[in-house]
């Protein structure tokens, strides 16, 4: 404020000496304004976040985030804290949801029995086995979807995913135990709700613990329990030859409460639960004020309204249903055709997706990472 003053007050050289400082000091009280801001907005997204570099109290109190982007500093600790847990749950989720695909037996072996194909223990025809892999699963998952990023930003991530991988898993070891196709299809039902919910939960807290010249690496190693949980799901023939399909199952459904208690002893804190409770109560005013009457509906339009996300939704798209037209009918068409060989399909179709989908799967986040730097 001390430049206002009228200028006969001072000389020539006060004048510019006084007026320098006083531009100086506008500019830092906009820097604190602007940095109150992002404090507010953004210090539970992913401003603060990094797991080996912690804000100091100095910091929340004066609402400055703390930031580093330094790849050093993010050790082993973020990747065995955060990224291998999320890792081993949605491994668990896919083998889950994939299973199913590998414990039934349309073939007219006289090796098929109600021990090891669940249609011939439920009585269940190729037309419901559709019914019970595509529609009863992918219905609410897709529904779900729609809110459970929403749900992610709002809440809990390390308690959302060891929730939603507790869901799943019981209704793994429920068909396990199911007597009837219609108790089969409400498990299949629960599981796609359980499941919707946790990769959004996911991605969205190694963004937050990872540096973004690493965040393509990370996300690929989170990506490959897609194709480990596959594998294994591919590899359930082998459970099954040995303890039927229902010990497949109860197997796989006890896996996944081991990786509930992972996610409750080993994930590592959701690093937007901040303990400094004026932060807390300064972003939950900020942030009520921003939503207003925001709806799933408006927030999908918001993102979709970027060409480039367009395309990625459309591609991911059509990636899914043919993998989805795979999964569902391959194993099942290679059992009929060539009832002798399932062993010898489980394993070498566990190398394929396992090892392959990996290897491409890493090698993408690497070169992701390396086209990020050289753009930047």
């Amino acid at each position: 404020d001390s430049f206002v003053a009228p200028a006969r007050y001072y000389s020539s050289s006060n004048r510019q000496t006084k007026c320098k400082r006083g531009v100086a000091a506008m500019l830092r009280r906009g820097n604190a304004v602007a940095s109150d801001k992002v404090a507010v907005k953004s210090s539970h997204l992913q401003s603060r976040t990094s797991l080996a570099f912690k804000p100091s109290k100095d910091d929340l109190d004066s609402n400055v985030p703390s930031t580093s982007t330094d790849p050093e500093i993010i050790g082993i600790e973020a990747y065995l804290t955060i990224v291998l847990p999320l890792l081993l749950v949605y491994i668990s989720n896919q083998w889950s949801r994939s299973s199913l695909y590998y414990l039934v037996d349309f073939s007219d072996s006289a090796d098929v029995s109600a021990f090891t194909a669940m249609n011939v223990d439920l009585g269940f025809s190729q037309a419901q086995y559709g019914l019970l892999a595509s529609v009863a699963f992918t219905a609410l998952f897709a529904v779900a979807s729609l809110f459970a990023g929403n749900f992610a930003d709002k809440s809990d991530r390390r308690a959302l995913t060891a929730g939603s991988a507790a869901v799943w898993s019981a209704a793994t070891l429920g068909t396990s135990i199911a007597t009837t196709y219609e108790q089969v299809v409400i498990c299949r039902v629960i599981m796609g709700l359980a499941c919707a919910f946790t990769t959004p939960a996911a991605y969205t807290l190694i963004r937050d613990s990872v540096p973004p010249s690493r965040a393509a690496f990370a996300n690929s190693l989170y990506g490959g329990g897609i194709y480990l949980g596959g594998a294994l799901a591919s590899l359930s023939i082998l459970l099954d030859n040995s303890l039927g399909w229902r010990g497949a199952l109860g197997g796989i459904g006890l896996y996944g409460v081991v990786c509930v208690l992972l996610s409750v002893l080993v994930l590592q804190a959701d690093p937007k639960i901040v303990d400094d409770e004026r932060l807390n109560a300064k972003i939950s005013e900020t942030s009520s004020k921003e939503s207003g009457s925001v709806t799933v509906i408006e927030d999908a339009k918001a993102v979709l309204s970027t060409p480039r996300v367009r395309w990625l939704f459309l591609a991911s798209f059509t990636r899914f249903c043919s993998g989805l037209c795979i999964g569902v009918w391959g194993a099942p068409y290679f059992r009929s055709a060539f009832p002798d060989d399932a062993t010898s399909y489980a394993v070498v179709n566990a190398f394929i997706v396992g090892l392959c989908g990996v290897t491409s799967g890493i090698l993408g986040g690497v070169l992701s990472d390396k086209a990020a730097e050289v753009a930047n």
